[in-house]
């Protein structure tokens, strides 16, 4: 797969440098998902909010609170990743509504508004009103 282990850990200091960066972008609200692109340079969503939906199923007791609470906001996040993830993952089977034909259209913008949504939501169950924790704390001990 790589050439040689230095090709290996080059790959690898970009993922995570990726990773590290996410939770900055959303305490900015400056989120943007990696989408793969088409040949026609449109978005492809569908693959990104198929891998949002498989990850919540690795914890699903974890996102159990979302769906219980009443902010409008984060019922409306839930709502466009729900609707969207169906559509992507069933199209058969799927049964339409009115405005999916628009959610589709705007998914790519829709996406990260609503992860950001679930990411103050998050932060507000846990009380971290005072900003994102820092890994590089001292350890104490």
């Amino acid at each position: 797969m790589f050439e040689n282990e230095d090709q290996a850990q080059s790959v690898l200091d970009l993922i995570m440098g990726h990773y590290n960066d996410i939770p900055q972008h959303l305490d900015r609200g400056r989120y943007r998902p990696v989408y793969d692109v088409d040949l026609d340079d449109s978005f492809l969503w569908e693959t990104w909010v198929e891998g949002f939906w498989r990850a919540t199923r690795l914890r699903p007791e974890a996102w159990l609170p979302c769906a219980e609470e009443e902010d409008e906001d984060l019922q409306r996040a839930l709502f466009v990743l729900g609707r969207l993830g169906e559509s992507a993952s069933h199209p058969d089977g799927f049964q339409p509504m009115e405005i999916d034909a628009e959610l589709e259209s705007l998914a790519p913008d829709l996406i990260p508004d609503a992860v950001e949504t679930l990411h103050r939501a998050r932060l507000a169950r846990a009380g971290a009103s005072a900003g994102p924790a820092s890994w590089n704390r001292p350890k104490i001990g």
